[in-house]
């Protein structure tokens, strides 16, 4: 029996970094306490205690990292300060279902790594969701499948509308963690979701009466008519959450299975929606969403087996929805090396964080005849490698690291913020009126500027930059680094498939030359948990023959690490390979050099370590198991909603592996022949 501490519930790094930078002595017992949290040994509730009475006493302490110790001291007394069994997830442990083991809680959700004691968040998201908001979500889950359930039959029956498929994508990547938390927002989806499910229904009934068969109906209850408030909207959302399809003893498996699915439909939707901001889009993406969520409408829903291969199905879809996304951003060109600068220059400035590279690039063409600047910041730093954007003259420098640093870096940008997609933090009082949403991403009381590039204006943000002070004199942005790191002066990007493939037959004889003995995939989401440190410690073990291929916000781990060039070719061996869709190409470059060398995939020297957060992620997971890439390292947890009985299956058949210590993982993967 272990005592669950308090340190995975939130950031121990970024936590710690925003807490040590504004605490001023820095031998404090405070700050004493909080270094030892980042190395995961404060396993008492007293010492949280102490740190948020030391964040109450006012130790320079920001409203928002205040907030985040009192809420982190409160859930721990709230619900640690019992013995719990050392489960390795939510629903397995014991013969109870995990509704009757959740009881009546405010609110449950476990679809992202950072869950609470790695079972689910019941009194208040980690994200910042708040059970109003869960229950929000959970009814447009359920009111999705009852709209899936009709687009699905109508397909069948050959008509959907555009509309429909649009909409559907829009109300699903809202879901994602960190994307939407505004209650009106939820709303309006609602509202919408009222008009095309009832629209839905009776073009079916009618194609069916014209066709004499027989319609069917969904085992979903539907929105009432008229639509209640916000207060009972939220009401019909609680009861329809996920504990809801946990109650039954005999199919907790299958019902984590097929929430992994619906996780995996939310990941596809993300991708495919910001194809769609750039007007492209895949009809086999709407038909296999749709199929989705009509399966879970069907007692199908809690078969294991088929439950287990649509996952893979959807693991084979997201293949394509990433493929789609690359072409998509290949519209700006092709991704060419590029050093981003990591300093300021005088002038006027707008920050943009989240993926969105067409936004991105309709706020460039917008900005520059003005002389405002735009830096990037996040998943957004591969955007300077593609031509069409890097032509621009205002596109001047990379901000920041990893989503989770927005309470620490954010205050020190001297203009406004643009959020284009997920992931959004609570933001705080010192620039809560100078951030702004766009697309899917919303937060209450934040200014958003429009849905998709025909309604998006950003004339706002425009004016808030023009009021806001810019950058000055300063050499350096004003930010503190993580704890232990050494910021550069600039970084590089540009590595996709395209470069990478360029120079095959110099890698191809580098490996010969013993040059290079083992590629790493390692990359994914970042996120608050001091066990990321795992990947940063996994990249400084790997030996001098070791490629670094990394894709995703997971690289601010290690990518400011310089280990040199692979032999005399000069060329880096860390490869920034772009944003986390873009493990596309990752796949791209395995397939061209198992070709080359004439070996199948698992022949070849790679390790995947993958690090997963949201539900991007989950998919992108499920297309490494579709295309039979194994072993698999993932971490730093694995899934809440995976039972011991399903990932016995999932180590056994498919190669998962829960990470180990980066120092045995590293040479253990050294060590092996092909794939490891």
């Amino acid at each position: 029996m272990l005592r669950r501490t308090a340190w995975t519930l939130l950031a121990g790094a970024t936590l710690v970094e925003q807490y040590l930078a504004q605490v001023k002595a820095g031998g404090s017992d405070v700050a004493k306490d909080i270094a030892a949290l980042k190395g995961g040994r404060v396993a008492t509730i007293a010492d949280w205690k102490a740190m948020s009475d030391a964040a109450k006493s006012g130790l320079g302490v920001s409203q928002g990292v205040t907030k985040m110790l009192n809420n982190a001291a409160d859930m721990v007394v709230e619900e640690f300060d019992e013995e719990v069994a050392s489960a390795p997830s939510a629903v397995g442990g014991g013969d109870a279902t995990l509704a009757a083991r959740m009881g009546d809680c405010a609110m449950f959700c476990m679809q992202c790594e950072q869950t609470s004691q790695g079972r689910g968040c019941n009194k208040v998201g980690v994200c910042g969701k708040t059970p109003r908001v869960a229950a929000l979500q959970d009814l447009t889950i359920n009111s999705l499948k009852a709209l899936g359930f009709y687009a699905h039959e109508l397909r069948e029956l050959g008509a959907v509308s555009d509309k429909v498929n649009r909409f559907t994508l829009y109300a699903l990547f809202s879901t994602l963690t960190n994307v939407n938390f505004d209650e009106q927002r939820f709303v309006q989806i609602l509202r919408e979701l009222q008009t095309l499910t009832a629209t839905a229904k009776s073009d079916y009934e009618a194609l069916c009466a014209s066709r004499g068969v027989s319609a069917k109906a969904p085992a979903v209850s539907a929105l009432p008519e008229p639509l209640p408030n916000v207060d009972g909207l939220v009401e019909l959302g609680r009861a329809v959450g996920v504990l809801k399809r946990f109650g039954d003893a005999t199919t907790q498996s299958a019902a984590g299975v097929s929430e992994m699915l619906v996780y995996g439909i939310k990941g596809i939707a993300a991708y495919a929606d910001h194809s769609l901001m750039n007007r492209r889009e895949l009809p086999e993406i709407y038909a296999f969403i749709h199929k989705v969520l009509a399966f879970m409408t069907t007692p199908d829903q809690y078969d294991l087996g088929k439950g287990l291969a649509l996952a893979l199905e959807a693991g084979s879809i997201n293949v394509k929805t990433m493929g789609l996304l690359y072409e998509s951003n290949s519209t700006l060109g092709v991704p060419t090396p590029t050093a981003v600068p990591v300093k300021p220059r005088p002038g006027k400035a707008i920050l943009v964080s989240g993926h969105d590279l067409i936004i991105l690039k309709g706020l460039l063409e917008a900005t520059e005849p003005l002389g405002i600047d735009v830096y990037t910041h996040g998943e957004m730093l591969p955007a300077h490698s593609y031509p069409l954007l890097k032509k621009h003259a205002n596109l001047c420098g990379h901000y920041g690291g990893a989503w989770m640093r927005q309470g620490v870096e954010f205050p020190h940008f001297p203009g406004p913020v643009l959020m284009t997609t997920n992931c959004i933090t609570e933001p705080g009082e010192t620039y809560k009126a100078r951030i702004f949403t766009a697309g899917a991403v919303g937060w209450s009381g934040v200014e958003h500027i429009g849905n998709t590039m025909e309604d998006i204006r950003f004339d706002a943000v425009i004016r808030a930059a023009q009021e806001a002070r810019g950058f000055g004199a300063e050499k350096e942005f004003g930010y503190a680094d993580p704890v232990g790191m050494r910021r550069p002066a600039s970084l590089t990007v540009g590595f996709g498939h395209e470069t990478i493939l360029s120079v095959a037959p110099t890698i191809i004889e580098e490996i010969k030359k013993g040059n290079i003995t083992r590629f790493f995939v390692v990359g994914g989401c970042d996120g608050y948990e001091g066990e990321r440190s795992y990947y940063t410690e996994l990249v400084e073990k790997l030996p001098p023959t070791a490629v670094v291929l990394t894709v995703g916000c997971g690289k601010f781990r290690f990518n400011h690490m310089d280990l040199g060039t692979i032999g005399a070719t000069g060329i880096p061996r860390i490869l920034d390979m772009g944003q986390c869709n873009d493990s596309f190409s990752v796949v791209q470059v395995a397939l061209a050099l198992a070709k080359a060398l004439n070996c199948e995939v698992s022949d070849l020297p790679v390790s995947i370590v993958l690090s997963w957060f949201e539900q991007k992620a989950i998919a992108v997971l499920l297309s490494c198991l579709s295309l039979g890439l194994k072993p698999i390292h993932i971490g730093p947890a694995l899934p809440a909603f995976i039972t011991p009985e399903v990932l016995q299956v999932l180590v056994k058949d498919f190669g998962v592996t829960p990470l180990g210590d980066a120092a045995d993982d590293a040479k253990k993967m050294c060590a092996a022949t092909g794939a490891s």
